[in-house]
């Protein structure tokens, strides 16, 4: 009886932990930001707390989030289709007037292609060409 209980525990926490990965693969997917997600599920996973990445300054000058990816602040020159399906390549350019190649898929790949001429949060990381975009916001 007790170990029945016991099984019937760790089914409904192996069930909880993959819903939520189905909800951070679907933030992800879309676009979003997921630190604070990340560290609830850590939370409520019984891992260590994560600390959520700190949020770009008002001047617009890039801030490293300690894993590898940083966030800054860009103005929305042209966005093209990329190779693959629901990939862009946006041109922006950053406060300090450089122009970076920023590219971008799904959901954060969408928030670039309807913010031309706009100014815009991206989270990103470096790639070979260019910057990776993780996640866009428009700024403001």
């Amino acid at each position: 009886m007790e170990s029945e209980a016991k099984l019937e525990a760790l089914k409904a926490r192996h069930a909880g932990a993959v819903a939520l990965a189905n909800l951070l693969a679907a933030y992800v997917q879309a676009g979003k930001d997921t630190v604070e997600l990340e560290a609830a599920i850590a939370e409520a996973l019984g891992g260590k707390q994560v600390q959520p990445a700190q949020q770009a300054q008002p001047n617009g000058q890039a801030q490293a989030a300690g894993d590898g990816t940083e966030t800054g602040t860009f103005t929305v020159l042209e966005v093209r289709s990329g190779k693959s399906p629901g990939a862009v390549r946006a041109y922006c350019q950053a406060i300090d007037g450089t122009k970076h190649a920023v590219y971008a898929k799904n959901g954060a790949g969408q928030a670039l292609a309807g913010a031309v001429d706009k100014t815009v949060e991206i989270k990103y990381r470096q790639g070979h060409k260019g910057l990776i975009a993780l996640g866009v916001r428009l700024a403001g």
